[in-house]
Parts: C-alpha cells; sequence; structure tokens
C-alpha cells in the first residue's frame, strides 16, 4: 500500500515550549488517547516542562535522544518521533511487558515524577481524522470521508497502533519490515455498522516505526457513514467512523427513533456549560402518563398521554432548592409514589407526592448528610451516591463519595441512616470512590458506577461496585469489578439479563468558572461502552468493551447531562453533550448516541443527531423522552420488527 501523507500530521504534533522542571501529567495511546498502551505502539505524553522547544526525529531509526530530552519505561530508553514542552510523542519499546509500567522524561538534566501506566500485550486505537472518521484508505488509494466512500465489496485499509509484538521481531524505533511481513499471530475480527467485515490482513505497516494496519473487505450496506469496529483475540475493541457507498438493504440503526413532538416550556432557559454550546442539564422522570421536566430552579409538569400532543399542567417553583436541583426521580413501587429532587447546596432531597401524578404536593425538605448525585429505590428505602471533590484553581485536589440509606415511609420525616462504613477487606467501600450512579439489580443487591481513580486520575480504573442492602442501615461491600480501558464509569442501564455501563477514559478536565464565580470539572476523554451479563446478578461478567473516539462524554457530568436508558431489542440511548460534528439523522447535533447491543460480545455506536443539545432520557410506553432546553423532545421507538408498520 502507499504511505498516507495524513499521518505525518497527526504523529507530529507541533506546540511552543521553553525549559522548565519536566512534569507527566498522562500517558495516552497516540492514536485515541486512551490510557492504555502496548509493546512497540504509538504513545503520547502530556504534561509541562517536557522540552525546552519543539523538535522531530530527522529520521529513522528514531532516535533515543532528542533536544536534550530522553523518555525512560522501566529504565529503557525509548525512541522519540517528536518532543515539545507540552507533549512527547514517542515509541512504547518493544521489550516492555504486560502490566504498569514506570514512565520518566529527563529534560535537560531535569528528571520528572514516576509516572505508572498500564500496558498490554495489545490496545489498538485507530487513528483519527476529520469528523470521527478514521483514516482509512480506499481501494484506490484515496483517504475514506462522507464525500470519498467506499463502495460495498471494496478493499480499504485502516491505521492503528498498538498491535504489540508481531510474527517477526522488530527493533525499537526501526521502521517495520517488507518482507517477511511482520503479522498479528491472534486473531483478528471487524464489523462496519450492522455487517462482518472479512479482514484480510492485520500487521505493522512496512516502512513505518509503530504504525498497523487491518486490510477489510466492505460489505454491501446501504450508503452512509457507519462504525467500524475492529477486535483483536475477540476483545479490545476500538471503533471509528467509515464512510459506505452502497445499495445494500437492511434495517439502519439511524431508523430506530423518530421524532412526534418536542416542546420547550416558558420560565428557564436551557443550562450551559460556558464555552460549550448546547449542553443541557435538566432531567426528566415520568409516572402514570405525566412527565416531569426537572431544571435546577423548577419542576415542569406536562401530559403525554398522547405523546404527539403533550400539554403543560403547571410550574413548581421552589427558593427552597436554591438554584441547586439538579436531578429528580421517581419511585413508583413505594407505597406512597413520590418524586424526589436533588439538591446540592443544602446536601438535601425535595420530596413530592404523587398520589395525583399530575399536581404533585411537597411534603418535605429534607437533608440526608450527604451531596446527593443518583438514587436507587427498593419499595420504601432510597439509596443514595455522591460523587464531589475539592479543587485548587483549575484542578481536582481530592475526590469523595459516600452511600446512604433513606427509609421513605413517612413522606414528611424520611429518615436517613449512616453512611456505608469503610471496610479494608472491600475496595468498593473505600469513601474515595466517586459514585454518580447507582442501581438496584435486586430487592437486596445495589450496583453503583464508579471509580478506583482520584486525585487527578493517573491511577485507578472505572469500577462496578455492589453492595448487599438487606439491611438498609447497614450497606454491606458484596464486590467490586474493574473495567478495563475505562477510568470511571458514569451510568447504568440494564435490559433483561444485559447491563450497559457507561464511562470516558481520562477522568475530569480542568474546570470551567461560570459566571458566579462556581467552577464545574467537565468529564474528559471519550465514551466508554461496556456490557455485562447479568444472569446471576451477584456476579456480573464483562462481555464487550467499546471506546468511541467521536465522542466525548458529558461536560456537566453525572446522570444529567450524560444518561442512558434502554430502547428494547438490545438498543439503549445515550445522551452524550459534546456535539459531534460526524453526526448523521435528522441534524447538525450529535448530542445522542444509539447503542447497539444485540450481540453484547459486541456492542456498536452509532450518533443520532438532533437539533439541539439533549439532556436527561426516560423511557416510557414505547417512546423515548429527551430533556432540551426547559422542555422535551419525544420520539416512537420503531425496533427492526415494527420499522414500516
Amino acid at each position: 500500500m502507499k504511505c498516507i501523507c495524513v499521518l505525518a500530521s497527526i504523529l507530529l504534533c507541533f506546540a511552543p515550549g521553553a525549559f522548565a522542571q519536566p512534569e507527566v501529567a498522562a500517558v495516552t495511546n497516540a492514536a485515541n488517547y486512551t490510557p492504555t498502551v502496548a509493546p512497540g505502539s504509538l504513545a503520547t505524553i502530556f504534561g509541562t516542562g517536557l522540552a525546552p522547544s519543539t523538535a522531530s526525529a530527522p529520521s529513522t531509526p528514531l532516535p533515543v535522544g532528542l533536544n536534550s530530552v530522553t523518555v525512560s519505561v522501566n529504565g529503557r530508553s525509548a525512541p522519540l518521533v517528536f518532543v515539545s514542552a507540552t507533549q512527547i510523542n514517542f515509541q512504547v519499546p518493544y521489550e516492555t511487558t504486560a502490566g504498569v509500567a514506570t514512565l520518566r522524561v529527563t529534560n535537560g538534566g531535569s528528571q520528572s515524577n514516576a509516572y505508572q501506566m498500564v500496558v498490554a500485550a495489545f490496545a489498538p486505537g485507530i487513528f483519527q481524522g476529520a469528523a470521527g472518521h478514521g483514516i482509512i484508505q480506499n481501494q484506490d488509494y484515496s483517504i475514506n470521508t462522507s464525500g470519498n466512500p467506499a463502495a460495498g465489496g471494496s478493499y480499504v485499509v485502516v491505521y492503528f497502533t498498538g498491535l504489540g509484538v508481531t510474527s517477526v521481531p522488530i527493533t525499537s524505533g526501526a521502521v517495520s519490515p517488507t518482507s517477511p511481513l511482520a503479522s498479528f499471530t491472534g486473531t483478528s475480527k471487524a464489523t462496519i455498522g450492522d455487517a462482518d467485515a472479512p479482514v484480510l490482513f492485520t500487521g505493522m505497516t512496512p516502512g513505518f516505526v509503530g504504525l498497523a494496519q487491518a486490510n477489510i473487505q466492505v460489505p454491501e450496506l446501504p450508503s452512509g457513514d457507519y462504525p467500524l469496529v475492529l477486535s483483536l483475540n475477540g476483545n479490545q475493541f476500538v471503533s471509528a467512523l467509515i464512510s459506505v457507498s452502497g445499495s445494500g438493504a437492511g434495517f439502519q440503526v439511524t431508523s430506530l427513533l423518530r421524532q412526534v413532538s418536542g416542546f420547550s416550556l416558558p420560565g428557564v432557559a436551557s443550562t450551559v456549560v460556558p464555552g460549550i454550546s448546547g449542553i443541557v442539564a435538566n432531567s426528566l422522570a415520568f409516572y402514570n402518563n405525566v412527565l416531569y421536566v426537572c431544571s435546577a430552579s423548577d419542576i415542569k409538569v406536562v401530559d403525554v398521554a398522547n405523546p404527539a400532543a403533550p400539554k403543560f399542567l403547571m410550574n413548581i417553583t421552589d427558593s427552597a432548592v436554591a438554584n441547586s436541583a439538579h436531578n429528580c426521580t421517581v419511585n413508583p413501587a413505594a407505597t406512597k409514589p413520590f418524586l424526589t429532587n436533588l439538591v446540592r447546596a443544602s446536601q438535601a432531597v425535595a420530596i413530592y407526592d404523587l398520589t395525583v401524578p399530575s399536581a404533585p404536593v411537597k411534603r418535605s425538605h429534607s437533608t440526608i448528610g450527604v451531596v446527593p448525585r443518583s438514587v436507587a429505590y427498593s419499595g420504601n428505602a432510597g439509596f443514595f451516591g455522591e460523587d464531589i471533590f475539592s479543587y485548587t484553581g483549575h484542578d481536582v485536589t481530592l475526590t469523595r463519595g459516600n452511600i446512604l440509606s433513606v427509609d421513605f415511609t413517612n413522606l414528611v420525616s424520611p429518615a436517613a441512616g449512616p453512611v456505608v462504613k469503610a471496610d479494608p477487606g472491600h475496595p468498593e467501600t473505600n469513601t474515595t470512590n466517586l459514585r454518580p450512579y447507582m442501581y438496584m439489580a435486586g430487592p437486596n443487591l445495589l450496583y453503583v458506577a464508579s471509580t478506583t481513580a482520584s486525585l487527578n486520575f493517573d491511577t485507578g480504573a472505572g469500577a462496578l461496585d455492589i453492595f448487599d442492602t438487606s439491611a438498609p442501615r447497614n450497606i454491606l461491600g458484596a464486590g467490586q469489578i474493574m473495567v478495563p480501558g475505562t477510568k470511571m464509569l458514569l451510568t447504568l442501564a440494564v435490559q433483561g439479563s444485559e447491563m450497559l455501563a457507561v464511562g470516558n477514559t481520562r477522568g475530569f478536565s480542568p474546570g470551567n468558572v461560570f459566571s458566579g464565580g462556581e467552577i464545574d470539572f467537565p468529564f474528559a476523554g471519550y465514551l466508554t461502552l461496556t456490557m455485562f451479563d447479568i444472569s446471576d446478578i451477584t456476579k456480573p461478567k464483562i462481555q464487550g468493551n467499546l471506546i468511541v473516539p467521536s465522542m466525548q462524554p458529558g461536560n456537566i457530568g453525572g446522570p444529567i447531562s450524560l444518561g442512558s436508558v434502554p430502547l428494547g431489542g438490545g438498543f439503549y440511548a445515550v445522551t452524550c453533550a459534546a456535539p459531534d460534528l460526524n453526526a448523521s439523522g435528522q441534524g447538525p447535533n450529535g448530542s445522542l448516541v444509539i447503542v447497539d447491543a444485540r450481540d453484547p460480545q459486541r456492542p456498536q455506536a452509532y450518533t443520532y443527531a438532533t437539533l439541539s443539545g439533549l439532556g436527561g432520557l426516560t423511557v416510557a410506553n414505547g417512546y423515548l423522552y429527551a430533556a432540551v432546553g426547559s422542555g422535551a423532545n419525544v420520539y416512537r421507538i420503531q425496533l427492526p420488527q415494527s420499522l414500516g408498520k
């Protein structure tokens, strides 16, 4: 295959610099900026004071010293591609073994902090071009784009890094050989959209350092943009977009939703993060054909008995929430159904009686002892989780998250229990774990989306925490499952015996400053989708894991701006507040993602464009409701068997 020059602009990222003490903040895959690298892969270091000025390797083999800068991995010198004050691109030495490796940068004799990075046997990351497209070469050697698609039946080359050790030994820093080819020794598979895409070759690209390729045949599909998913040895899924030109028939995931109505109610504008357009912080709750649209300061009550013609009923304003409410939920299974609105500022919940769903009545405003982020219900009990942090300037310096139960038998005087006691034998009880989402897997079993990472998320990973709630006032740790490739799990959604866990790859990014001086810390990195088999709810098992480089998690955080709900038939909907230029569907804003998990071993993600940014989600009676501004969009869910009816 002919080389593609666009790779040079991706591998060499220029930035100004000046001499300073080096400080390593993160090490990522150079292609998709995920936190796991592999032997021989191209990787990127982010930090400060990394080099006195910008420089690029003049030739191959790559040097191990460049512009007075060296990088060591477990004490072994690493070949350098590019150095600047804030970024270094390098090759992980082939001799590096899987596990946790120690990396250091030396700049002019000054040595950086020791950074612990995760090394896997293979960690593929597809290089990204414009608008989420992978760097993919069509059969005529041109670059695949929406305006230059690949024909069904033709062959394409997908360029990535992170293949690991190959059939032919390669010296670190040296180009890959032409003969014999250095190929992957395991099994590789690919899918484009819903269809299998035969893989003819997976191996290193001759004449390049650290660059791998997969030669794939494009299946017959209707014309459009599709996620291309590559897997090695049945795991390490990665995804990028490919454009296809064809006439193939069949179900298209973007046909899954059909908008039937939308409304914006007066009084409250969209809640946005400064500098990021289209971010909606409002949440939704549903009960008995009534939709509750909840903002930071009010609750709008809407009759949706006819989803195509919603009727505004009333607006509930409450000065006690101090413009600090951030999530409302309904407990329909309690002795007396009720709605709670979580309030950050006062560490409280506002409780509304839903005896008459169309006219909620506030019964109490109860302080519960934690800053509530999410709640899950079991009978009259509610289990609350929190994710809070301290910061200095724009940097997170301390994280904390507790869990406690509240007895709602008496809505006028709910009774909060003690927080979970830390148990050294159960890491899930650690109070540094953040808990942005709770789900009751059974009457006495609680799942919590969590993380073991803290501070600036340099170490640790996303985790599914499990708790025994048979005694609500004495919640016990029951297990923790680490999720590779993630830094934090954010939301959970269950469909039968399958569960989707949505997460991110990099933790928090530096904070945004609001007009009042408050700082909000968005989630950073890329969206992750992990499927669990929960046939035995006491022993969830990871099935498939997908990283979606074209999508970033919600920029406000938690289950409000980033929500996930089951649509049925193995499909899920996820809101992702960051606009996605690669959207296909009804409009320009890509804040909605459809997850196809009909094969839970190989989940796939499709961006579904909307006319505006979306926030919280809820599903009821075959319809998806998505918060937008001070109202909602209403979509009819059309599963494959119902299309055309």
